[in-house]
């Protein structure tokens, strides 16, 4: 009896065992819920432990493929769609689309280059032209001739000693401008030129191309360009220097701002604006601080304060429709851009070097000893 109740319980336990070989526990299947943190697509895996929260960075489509899936990144070519209202398949082109959960790559890659060509072309003829006018003015040579009438020297060694002692105090800030306003043309020229060959940009993880050659740029012609207009006034050497800096702090906080892709990007965009306020106030201010009390030069120095406003107010609203809101695609912020950048440097050397406005400075500068 003991030895049948043994055999019974092992048949038993070996069909327990046979049973829980066949029919395995099931697990829940391992899933991926997407997740969105500051701006950012993550996907992040809930049984697995590995990876919890992966980024997945838009951008890098080819051409035929320039739809992208914000949740896995996979890049697929636009889809054509037709419109249900219609009840019939009218006679037209169907248009192809990025259907609503992908990212059309194509809004934010600057594909074609020609306005950044136009800009470099309008940038370095006239960095040519003010290099020319540095060494070659003929102006040059009718300031000595004015001046030496005015004086009227006797002796050949007054006429030398008033070269050295007077002449060139005059002919100094007048180069010494036209130097800034050539660096300022050649930099802006460079950066253009990098940009036109498909350098300077690094792409985002939102997909948008960031061009930082601009910051580049910008970052060291600002400065000069302040220094040029502040020279013409009488602000005094702390303004200077307190302009400068607050210039510098708002392109740096302008190009950290850029490269921030999620809501933090907009601490740092408005630490540029409170720091771009003061540069505004004194250049309005400006305006009545000019050293010449001459008409032609008031009028002048308005006009150079008028276009750089006008133009550096712009920027920020550029910033905020192209990598605050993807409100307008990369092409449109190229144009943009170089429209702006030309204004605020060709034309604004066109108003500092010409020769009509430096003959005006060499009339006033020996008939009232006293250069703009």
């Amino acid at each position: 009896m003991k030895i049948s109740l043994a055999l019974l319980a092992l048949v038993a336990a070996t069909d327990s065992g046979y049973d829980a070989v066949q029919e395995p526990v099931t697990q829940e299947p391992v899933t991926q819920e997407p997740v969105t943190q500051e701006g950012q697509e993550y996907s992040q895996y809930t049984a697995s432990g590995v990876q919890e929260a992966a980024l997945v960075c838009l951008g890098n489509c080819p051409t035929s493929a320039q739809c992208q899936n914000k949740l896995t990144g996979e890049c697929f070519a636009p889809v054509g769609y037709h419109d249900e209202e219609t009840k019939y398949y009218e006679e037209k082109e169907i248009e192809a689309v990025c259907p609503d959960d992908s990212f059309d790559t194509a809004h934010v890659r600057l594909t074609n280059h020609t306005a950044l060509w136009v800009g470099f072309g309008l940038l370095f003829a006239p960095a040519l032209y003010v290099w020319w006018l540095i060494f070659y003015d003929s102006a040059y040579a009718a300031m000595e001739k004015e001046f030496k009438t005015k004086h009227n020297f006797a002796s050949p060694f007054a006429v030398i000693e008033a070269k050295f002692d007077h002449f060139f105090e005059f002919l100094r800030p007048v180069k010494f401008g036209r130097m800034i306003s050539f660096t300022i043309l050649f930099i802006a020229s460079l950066a253009y030129l990098t940009m036109a060959l498909g350098y300077g940009f690094t792409l985002k993880c939102d997909g948008r191309e960031f061009y930082f050659a601009r910051y580049i740029d910008w970052f060291l012609t600002t400065p000069l360009i302040l220094h040029e207009i502040m020279a013409r006034s009488n602000a005094d050497t702390h303004e200077r220097y307190f302009v400068i800096f607050m210039d510098i702090i708002m392109i740096v906080a302008g190009l950290i701002a850029s490269l921030v892709s999620g809501n933090n990007k907009w601490v740092f965009f408005a630490f540029s604006c409170l720091a771009f306020l003061p540069i505004l106030y004194f250049l309005v201010g400006l305006r009545h601080r000019l050293l010449s009390n001459h008409p032609f030069f008031h009028a002048r120095f308005t006009q150079i304060v008028t276009v750089t406003i006008i133009t550096w107010i712009q920027y920020p609203i550029v910033w905020i429709l192209t990598h605050g809101t993807n409100t307008i695609s990369a092409s449109g912020e190229t144009i943009w851009y170089t429209v702006l950048d030309v204004i605020a440097k060709s034309f604004l050397a066109y108003l500092l070097v010409t020769r009509n406005f430096i003959q005006k400075a060499i009339h006033t500068a020996v008939t009232a000893s006293s250069l703009l």
